[in-house]
């Protein structure tokens, strides 16, 4: 009907007038008929006319409706111009309190949409929905509900997601049928992030029942795609196949990149939950590729940070759009449910290295400092790493760094320097103190000694398994990562003792280890290499002759071998007043009666 009645280009009484029908018809389309050809052409004609007019009421209806079907179709760079545009206006869109809620609307939605500033959108949404109260402009309150919940399960904020879905639920009138959908898609989200699942399940059923009815064809589209993942999360798989399969071809019908992406993460993680490994990483590569050409740090009224952290972590696995998926990981504050200290390319927060010279890294960039004033902090950085980093007593530091205080006055220096370190990290999760405990957080922070002795761990493990090659292979990532001794460039303190002779000794240990597997292959220069630069590290490690002079005897290389042992005697008799032990003797008396 709309289209048989504009399709001859009537004559219009005036020019307000048709910028009115021209809205209009932007916004029937936009919720009706997304893929029509006349759209974005009407799209821009609303926005020229009512630019036109004079009418900043107008002006401002129709960047509504252009900012909703660019938001909807996932041109967010388009909805970033729009704001640019817009923001010329701002002193006079602050006049009316009316003129003050459509900005901020289109602030926070730009804002949504790029993943920028959230952290603030909570107060400054709660600030506007007071205004709305007051100002009686109840038919805003819903769509700055919308937002408000969504951001809040953005931060994993379920109090306060719960919170505004009663609000919503309490406003709900039937003459605004469609708002029932979003209740119900936003409820279901939120049972969700509770791993509700049943109860989530029931509420997205209601929410794609009510959309059907509504014809509004972008909503539908998001509740059927959260019915879609909640069949799949729940065992209803063919069901769940078919409603995202329906979502899918709907997407790629009316050039829905964003939910295009959607559908391909959420069918990415459907395939590889069922070891369809082939499909999920097809999947999985297109929706990486096409978030990362279009920049997408977030999804349209939907997202669950379990699925979302399971495929950037095989993303990275794979080497799929690896500074992409970093991005996506940062900026949405991903977690794993363990911390990710096997993922060699995850996008840390904070890195902090202490073998060999002592520096700190954040987001992929060298944090420096100066002055005097930074030094107790980064002192208490060091200490926490040197008793292990995770739960060290808040004694054992004070201990160690203010040991010749008072009690109160201690824990004062304590509590202050703390907060100055937070401070100077810069990183509000790294340090948590819980029952006089302190911790570096593991989700947010590598530790270079952490890595090594992790890495030392596995090749362990991986030796025992009699997996020679492997071990290897891991034993030189353990020997590589050793950058220096735990902190070396600095004066020797004896909180820093225990933790540098560990690491020593782990060192030593897989050099051991990995020129004896050398030996096994019967790789014997390249095992004489490795304990070579054993005793670079110790010259009075007795076990790297050792192992030295029988590479030497297997060889054949008789004079080498004397030489060894020469080396040998002079080391630990300057060093330690002692001979070599028989063991090394015997293989000296083999080496000698050689021809």
């Amino acid at each position: 009907w709309f289209d048989s009645q504009v399709s001859n280009q009537p004559v219009f009484p005036s020019p307000e007038l048709e910028t009115r029908v021209c809205i209009s018809r932007v916004a029937a389309l936009t919720l009706r008929r997304p893929d029509h050809p006349d759209l974005l052409p009407e799209i821009e004609k609303a926005l020229s006319l009512s630019r036109a007019s004079g009418s900043i009421v107008l002006y401002m209806q129709a960047i509504y409706w252009s900012i909703t079907y660019h938001a909807w179709t996932g041109d967010f760079a388009k909805i970033s111009s729009i704001r640019s545009e817009t923001k010329k206006l701002e002193k006079s869109l602050r006049t009316s309190p009316a003129r003050r809620i459509h900005w901020q609307w289109i602030d926070v939605s730009t804002r949504i949409c790029n993943m920028r500033e959230i952290d603030s959108i909570p107060d400054e949404l709660s600030r506007t929905l007071g205004i709305v109260r007051e100002t009686g402009l109840q038919g805003w309150e819903h769509v700055f509900l919308m937002p408000g919940i969504f951001v809040a399960l953005l931060n994993g904020d379920l109090s306060g997601a719960g919170i505004l879905l009663e609000r919503f639920e309490s406003i709900l009138d039937i003459s605004h049928y469609h708002t029932f959908a979003v209740f119900h898609h936003f409820t279901s989200l939120y049972l969700l992030h509770r791993g509700e699942l049943v109860q989530a399940l029931a509420h997205a059923e209601t929410a794609t029942k009510i959309a059907d009815e509504t014809g509004y064809v972008f909503p539908t589209m998001v509740c059927r795609l959260q019915l879609a993942y909640l069949l799949n999360e729940t065992g209803e798989l063919l069901r769940g196949r078919q409603e995202l399969a329906r979502t899918h071809d709907l997407a790629i019908r009316i050039k829905s990149r964003i939910l295009e992406f959607m559908c391909l993460m959420l069918g990415a993680k459907t395939a590889l939950d069922q070891d369809k490994e082939q499909k999920g990483l097809q999947l999985l590569r297109r929706a990486m590729s096409l978030g990362s050409r279009q920049n997408y740090l977030t999804m349209a009224w939907w997202w669950h940070p379990p699925a979302i952290v399971k495929l950037c972590i095989r993303a990275l696995a794979e080497g799929i759009e690896v500074d992409y998926v970093k991005r996506l990981i940062r900026v949405n504050r991903l977690v794993p449910e363990a911390p990710p200290l096997h993922i060699e390319n995850w996008p840390w927060a904070l890195k902090i290295y202490t073998l060999g010279s002592f520096r700190i890294v954040k987001d992929d960039e060298p944090v420096c400092f100066s002055g005097k004033v930074q030094k107790r902090p980064l002192e208490l950085l060091k200490v926490v790493i040197a008793y292990g980093g995770i739960d060290v007593h808040t004694d054992r530091i004070i201990d160690a760094l203010w040991q010749e205080s008072e009690g109160d006055m201690a824990q004062s220096a304590f509590s202050t320097t703390l907060n100055r370190l937070r401070k100077l990290l810069g990183e509000r999760d790294a340090l948590r103190l819980r029952d006089g405990k302190l911790s570096l957080n593991p989700y947010c922070c590598q530790v270079d000694t952490w890595v090594f002795e992790r890495l030392y761990t596995h090749a362990q493990t991986l030796r025992k398994r009699n997996t020679g090659k492997e071990a290897v292979l891991q034993y030189q990532k353990v020997i590589d990562g050793y950058a220096g001794h735990f902190l070396a460039g600095e004066r020797e303190k004896p909180w820093m003792v225990p933790l540098r002779e560990r690491l020593k000794k782990k060192l030593l240990s897989a050099i051991l280890a990995i020129g004896e597997l050398l030996e096994h292959e019967n790789a014997f220069d390249s095992a004489m290499a490795y304990y070579e630069r054993g005793l670079s590290i110790d010259e009075l490690e007795e076990a790297l002759y050792k192992r030295m002079m029988l590479c030497c005897l297997h060889l054949g290389r008789k004079a080498q071998g004397l030489k060894l042992y020469r080396r040998c005697w002079d080391t630990l008799h300057r060093g330690l007043g002692i001979e070599p032990s028989d063991e090394i003797k015997a293989i000296y008396g083999q080496l000698a009666k050689k021809g």
